[in-house]
């Protein structure tokens, strides 16, 4: 029941939980950094040799089908049972000369994988570093009669490994259902793309572009990689502008690496809504730009939320600082008084999707009672989940219809603090998850509503 912290965003809030921590603001080099311009074959099988450093299950090298070459890597995985290894496996032993490899300045690692037979089988590709932590795994359902590929995001692996120091390359699946047999081929890294010319955070208002009564400005912090684009400091300006009605103000500074953010006035703006827009130019020519929607709240507004956080991230609740204390679990009415007799106030309870609609609300009533918080978990329906194929929810099928419907049977519950729509995800899904995010976020305007990321640790 134990699970690690996770990297959290909350409406674009930084938001210290005993649930999650935030993330860090986006940052940028002074300089270049020195990235492999061509990918790098870590092995491809044309050479006998290449089987002997492999370890973990017996492979063998065949010619029977290859990604690339004549060659290839197959093994067999065994199906998972109690008291067998949980995540049967290879693994290659890298050293790039002082005992590791370092992988930082590439993008990502890759490999082709192809399933003999009728059945699909998985496959699982992460690092482990030389102090032994595992990097972020990527999962891919390995389907038969074609080449598959799966490939791990470096910034991903960053997350929760050191990619300076890569000691293996890990091939897995995740306590198989059946047997299956794997040819791999090709595992390669390919190098990173460069990065942006500039990054946008909006550090004020912190909580769903809501400014709240008394707030005198908005913030943003710009982070810039000017010389990775052919650009001098002295070449940038920053600009930053607010409109709202009859009201527009605009600041602008030159762009500087001792400073990246930069704030504007809002008083005397009216309540409503609000355009922010911050911009890098270069002699009046607009380079990179980002645009908020915001909202000015008034007091009444702000009385009305059940839940909100305020500009120094402290979570309110009906009107108070509350500090969540969160418990992982499952729905277990039995476990409620233990956990009500606890220093825990909040749970977050995985498979509420599973629970019938009744059983569910009497759940929230008895958590109520306790004076115990939900924060209510919709991982099950995220858009590329596949969870609950084939199964209903009190009749409705499909993860759209299904999270609308839970969402519309228990969003004014007094017991559901929060919403949590997925559990670390890769940033490939990101622009997917955002048009979910911002769909809930108006269904649900009176909590707050939470995504989780895998993320590296710049």
């Amino acid at each position: 029941m134990n699970r690690p912290v996770g990297v959290l965003r909350l409406a674009g809030a930084t938001v210290l939980l005993a649930f999650l921590c935030g993330a860090k603001a986006p940052s940028a080099s002074n300089t270049p950094a020195r990235r492999p311009a061509e990918t790098k074959i870590l092995a491809d099988f044309e050479d006998p040799a290449s089987v002997a450093p492999w370890k973990g299950l017996p492979c063998e090298r065949t010619d029977e089908r290859a990604s690339s070459g004549r060659y290839a890597l197959r093994f067999t995985v065994p199906a998972w049972a109690e008291g067998r290894e949980p995540r049967p496996g290879i693994r290659l032993p890298l050293d790039f000369g002082n005992g590791a490899a370092d992988f930082s300045q590439y993008g990502k690692i890759i490999v082709d994988a192809w399933v003999e037979g009728e059945q699909p089988g998985q496959l699982g590709l992460k690092l482990r570093d030389t102090a032994g932590n595992d990097s972020w795994t990527t999962h891919i359902t390995v389907h038969p009669h074609q080449w598959n590929r799966a490939e791990l995001l470096i910034r991903e692996a960053a997350a929760d490994s050191d990619v300076r120091l890569v000691k293996e390359v890990v091939l897995y699946a995740l306590r198989p259902t059946n047997t299956f047999t794997l040819v791999v081929d090709h595992l390669r890294l390919e190098p990173a793309e460069p990065p942006a010319l500039a990054q946008f955070l909006l550090r004020h208002p912190n909580y769903r572009g809501w400014i709240l009564p008394g707030e005198r400005e908005a913030e943003v912090e710009i982070a810039v990689a000017p010389y990775e684009h052919g650009y001098q400091p002295r070449d940038l300006r920053l600009r930053l502008e607010i409109s709202t009605g009859s009201y527009h103000r605009t600041v602008e500074r030159r762009w500087s690496e001792d400073t990246n953010r930069l704030a504007i006035a809002v008083e005397g703006a009216a309540p409503g809504d609000a355009v922010l827009k911050a911009t890098i130019h270069s002699r009046n020519r607009e380079l990179a730009s980002r645009t908020w929607p915001l909202r000015i709240l008034t007091t009444s507004e702000v009385a009305g939320l059940k839940v909100y956080v305020d500009r120094a991230n402290r979570l309110i609740v009906d009107g108070r600082p509350f500090f969540p204390l969160g418990w992982y679990g499952s729905v277990d009415e039995a476990q409620l008084a233990e956990i009500a007799d606890s220093p825990f106030n909040c749970l977050l309870a995985y498979g509420t999707d599973l629970v019938p609609p009744e059983q569910m609300r009497r759940f929230l009533d008895r958590m109520r009672v306790a004076g115990l918080r939900l924060v209510y978990c919709l991982n099950d329906v995220y858009p590329t989940a596949t969870y609950l194929e084939g199964k209903a929810w009190e009749g409705i099928r499909g993860n759209d219809a299904i999270a609308a419907a839970v969402v519309a049977a228990y969003r004014d519950h007094p017991a559901v603090l929060a919403w949590y729509l997925n559990d670390e995800l890769p940033h490939a899904l990101a622009p997917r998850l955002e048009d979910y995010y911002t769909e809930y976020s108006r269904a649900i305007p009176r909590i707050p509503v939470s995504l989780c990321c895998a993320t590296d640790r710049s």
